[in-house]
């Protein structure tokens, strides 16, 4: 079985027989995370696994828990005698203690940022988007054990959420609703120290109503926000030069954006590539784990040869409503204002 596992230190995965026992798990648990005494919790909200109620010799096939395919959330615990178990006694107690690795040597700093997003644009389907979520662009990673990959997220508003969701939040389902609320919340604490009219191109308080709507689009603002509330950094790869946009940097940890000029998608690994169950996918990274880095930046030129980016200001777009076509967005937004239709697509599709 596969085991995904989430904490302080990253994401790590770990393969384990259903045949292994209690005290093989938790040990494998500890090497993986370097943590020698823990909490494990599991499911959506997290409800702790009280692994000290279980003999240490049992085997997982035997336990009344679904492990295979799940992602664990593994939080360190203050020294005591119910970690890692001591497999002699069947007992528990602190044993197991990950190896240390060597910091890899420092590398260039990436490329300066200069993508923006649009706020503008109504409900827009792509041209190809099947295409992509069949067949996304995969970097293989670890001398072959993984690879990084595109999840392609649904053509829809909440694209930016989803997938700064799965870097934040894992799989949660209702978690573009929790992160439209977590930045509406900033926003009226800032006061308009740093978000205010000028800034957001609205008055503050219409700004919050209108980006927890389910058809407004996240931007540069919202990633920062995000970022800033859950420590980590991101990295937006903007499809149309390679530009790195960066986000609240000099955090541990890292994840991975694509922006394509309408749509935003995440970057994560993958022990099966591109095939492998999203359950088992890693979108934290050790801010200095250069290879991903590296990875991220050759999907970006794949999917730019590729043609994935849209500009906005000039590509052909249709009215599924009415049939009717033009280029850009400001097309696509006058024909809004004069009909209210908001259901467009990329000619081509």
């Amino acid at each position: 079985m596969r085991i995904g596992l989430k904490g302080g230190f990253g994401q790590k995965n770990i393969a384990i027989a259903e045949t292994a026992t209690v005290a093989e798990l938790l040990v494998a648990i500890s090497e993986a995370t370097g943590l020698p005494e823990f909490e494990v919790k599991s499911g959506f909200p997290p409800k702790k696994i009280d692994f000290a109620s279980f003999d240490a010799t049992t085997p997982l096939g035997d336990l009344d828990l679904k492990l295979d395919g799940q992602r664990l959330q593994v939080d360190a615990k203050a020294a005591s005698s119910t970690a890692a178990p001591n497999t002699a006694s069947g007992q528990f107690a602190s044993t197991a203690r990950a190896p240390k690795s060597e910091s890899p040597k420092p590398r260039a700093a990436a490329i300066p940022p200069s993508s923006k997003s649009t706020q503008q644009l109504p409900s827009l389907k792509r041209k190809n988007a099947d295409k992509w979520e069949k067949d996304p662009p995969e970097v293989s990673l670890r001398d072959g054990q993984s690879a990084l990959i595109q999840r392609v997220m649904p053509d829809d508003n909440s694209c930016l959420f989803r997938a700064i969701g799965k870097i934040t939040l894992g799989n949660s389902l209702d978690g573009m609703t929790e992160l439209r609320s977590i930045v509406a919340q900033a926003i009226q604490a800032d006061g308009g120290d740093k978000y205010n009219a000028l800034v957001l191109e609205k008055d503050p308080n219409e700004y919050c109503r209108w980006i927890q709507t389910e058809n407004s689009w996240g931007g540069a603002i919202e990633i920062q926000i995000i970022a800033e509330a859950f420590g980590v950094e991101i990295f937006a790869v903007n499809v149309k030069d390679l530009s790195i946009q960066k986000f609240n940097e000099g955090q541990k940890t890292r994840g991975y954006l694509v922006y394509s000029g309408i749509h935003w998608d995440v970057l994560v690994e993958n022990p099966m590539g591109k095939w492998g169950e999203p359950e088992l996918d890693i979108s934290q990274f050790q801010a200095y784990d250069y290879e991903v880095e590296e990875a991220a930046g050759k999907i970006g030129k794949e999917l730019m040869d590729a043609g994935y980016y849209t500009d906005t200001s000039n590509f052909p777009i249709k009215c599924h409503i009415c049939k009717q076509q033009g280029n850009g967005e400001k097309w696509a937004t006058e024909h809004v204002a004069k009909t209210g239709h908001q259901d467009f697509g990329e000619v081509g599709e």
